[in-house]
């Protein structure tokens, strides 16, 4: 038995219409799918936004690692096009395995790939939040402690750079480059000597981390 057999197809085959959701996350795990033609999207909520995470297309599948685990989905799919799946249940799998060994060999290619890509993602996802959190402390510190010189503010840049150490998961360097990103953006002005660091346009700062 295999995802190309014909009377397998036409017995587990499932069609949905674009924008159908397949399955949503925290849903309990009963099938994996493979894509016959069509089109669909994994998401996942992150601190209410709506993260695209993969776009899959015919050939690929989805859904076998909370299968493998019988755990509640991670992720939410949904038919970005009119989509026909091929929908297997764990035993069926694993009997497609034990007679097509170099079909269970390119199945788990694709998940150690998979599982390396969501790593990278999950990493940048948590440096976006660290760097959410740099912007917030620029702000507030400039709205509230910071000494207002016309349109602009400034701060001590030692202790700035301290309390944004304490106060995040970045290294020293990463905070150095995102503040060079600002300086380079017109945003601040950083004097070493002096330890100062000077705040321009609040309003941008306010908003960077959406650009």
């Amino acid at each position: 038995m295999a995802v190309d057999d014909h009377i397998f197809i036409r017995k587990h085959e499932k069609a949905y219409s674009e924008g159908n959701v397949i399955f949503t996350e925290g849903d309990k795990s009963h099938e994996m799918y493979f894509i016959l033609n069509g089109e669909v999207k994994v998401t996942k909520r992150v601190h209410d936004v709506i993260e695209t995470l993969a776009t899959l297309k015919k050939g690929d599948f989805f859904g076998e690692m909370s299968t493998f685990a019988n755990r509640p989905r991670k992720t939410t799919v949904f038919a970005s096009k009119n989509t026909k799946l091929v929908a297997v249940q764990l035993d069926s799998f694993q009997s497609m395995i034990e007679n097509c060994p170099d079909f269970g060999l390119k199945v788990v290619k694709t998940i150690c790939g998979r599982l390396e890509r969501a790593n990278e993602q999950i990493e940048s996802l948590m440096f976006k939040n660290q760097i959410d959190k740099v912007t917030s402390i620029l702000y507030n510190d400039s709205t509230d402690g910071g000494k207002r010189i016309l349109t602009n503010t400034t701060l001590n840049y030692h202790d700035t750079l301290t309390k944004i150490t304490k106060l995040t998961n970045l290294s020293s360097e990463s905070i150095i480059s995102f503040l060079g990103r600002l300086f380079q953006e017109g945003k601040i002005e950083i004097f070493k000597d002096s330890d100062v660091l000077l705040i321009r346009a609040l309003p941008p700062i306010e908003s960077l981390s959406k650009e």
